[in-house]
């Protein structure tokens, strides 16, 4: 490369573009390309942005030279790994005799036209000369500036409260002179009259998108949800009439608030069906107690079982919370009614009991566990310990 201090990344960019050239008019339909600068390929495979004018550039050419082949890759490897090019690039460097095999070309300039100085002021005679030789030149050498620019939702309130102009359409200008007693004039500027007392600055659409990025991602921005967005935004004191969809529209295209948002109706765990398929396939089970103490017997206990589908009702007094009272409970149920398929009961410590589980085990039955919280899940056996 005969030009000038060439930086590095620029010599990376040269050789990349090189490289692209000869392949092409080898006729390569496809390129695999590695390098060991890894901006240069963060940069080409657009992984990061390019902020430099002249890297910006070489981008764009890179682009344009990929647009040219049916596919293109640049992978990033060690320079350990990129023995071949780094020995090429010693014999460049230190002048050494280049080895058969080997073609050598000189780059006299870069691929890139680097950007202009900006054009020194003119004189106004200077100027009035140059405007008169541009309108005198062919049309096709004349360019055209438009600025588009929108307007103000302050500017017909601001004219029907100083000059008492208002729009030629009447239902427009019937609603500017009902929502003007809203507002006010203040040293030129328009201010609303806030429902707490506090004059609000009222300032364009585009601002207020700015005050509201501001607030939610800012410095000290804590991603807060649209209401609370809009409440901070007015009660510092601004205003503008779309601050609503405005922060809706920031907070469902916000990135992280969509992944990291809870989500308060979604359940902890997945929902548990009561199919009703056929009778005695599913039973309830509760105990109810502690009773006054009966006599003769001393129960104090009372387990209860009703069928879901026929809403058979089983129950028996008994005299302890233990274990093996409930698994010799529902044995005597299997013995006249057959293996059930599930059992739905509370968190008893009874019916959550290893006696239990392996019970239930052995005989293929699924036990289910109601939820502390919603108890009308086995609501059938809480309604029949009422009846009972």
């Amino acid at each position: 490369m005969n030009f000038p201090l060439p930086t590095n990344n620029e010599a990376e960019y040269e050789a990349l573009l090189h490289g692209m050239r000869m392949a092409k008019a080898c006729g390569a339909t496809r390129l695999e390309i590695y390098g060991d600068s890894n901006l240069v390929v963060q940069q080409s495979m657009n992984l990061c942005d390019a902020v430099n004018n002249n890297m910006i550039a070489y981008r764009q050419l890179y682009q344009n030279m990929e647009a040219k082949f049916e596919g293109c890759e640049l992978k990033h490897i060690g320079r350990v790994s990129n023995e071949e090019a780094d020995a090429l690039e010693n014999i460049g460097s230190m002048c050494s005799p280049i080895p058969d095999g080997v073609f050598y070309e000189v780059i006299a300039q870069l691929s890139i036209k680097e950007k202009a100085l900006a054009p020194p002021k003119l004189l106004a005679d200077d100027s009035e000369a140059r405007l008169q030789q541009t309108a005198e030149g062919s049309p096709s050498q004349l360019t055209e500036h438009v600025l588009l620019l929108e307007p103000l939702w302050t500017k017909p309130f601001l004219a029907y409260l100083i000059d008492q102009r208002l729009p030629e359409d009447p239902v427009e200008a019937r609603r500017i002179v009902r929502r003007s007693k809203a507002f006010t004039i203040v040293n030129g500027e328009l201010y609303k009259h806030s429902i707490s007392g506090i004059f609000q600055r009222c300032i364009a659409i585009d601002d207020g998108k700015a005050l509201l990025r501001e607030i939610h991602e800012g410095t000290c921005g804590h991603h807060a949800g649209c209401r609370a967005l809009v409440a901070e935004a007015f009660r510092v004191g601004f205003y503008w009439p779309t601050a609503a969809s405005d922060a809706r529209d920031l907070v469902w295209k916000c990135d992280p608030c969509q992944r990291f948002a809870p989500k308060p109706h979604a359940p902890t765990t997945d929902l548990m069906t009561i199919p009703l398929a056929w009778p005695f396939a599913q039973w309830g089970l509760d105990q109810v107690g502690p009773l006054p103490r009966s006599s003769p017997g001393g129960h104090t206990y009372l387990l209860v079982a009703v069928n879901k589908f026929t809403k058979w009702i089983e129950a028996v007094p008994i005299k302890n919370q233990k274990a093996e009272t409930a698994v010799q409970f529902f044995k005597g149920i299997t013995c006249r009614f057959g293996m059930p398929h599930s059992i739905v009961t509370d968190n008893g410590s009874n019916f959550d009991s290893k006696k239990f589980w392996k019970f239930c085990d052995d005989g293929g039955i699924r036990l289910k566990f109601a939820s502390v919280a919603h108890s009308q899940t086995n609501g059938q056996v809480e309604r029949i310990n009422g009846l009972i």
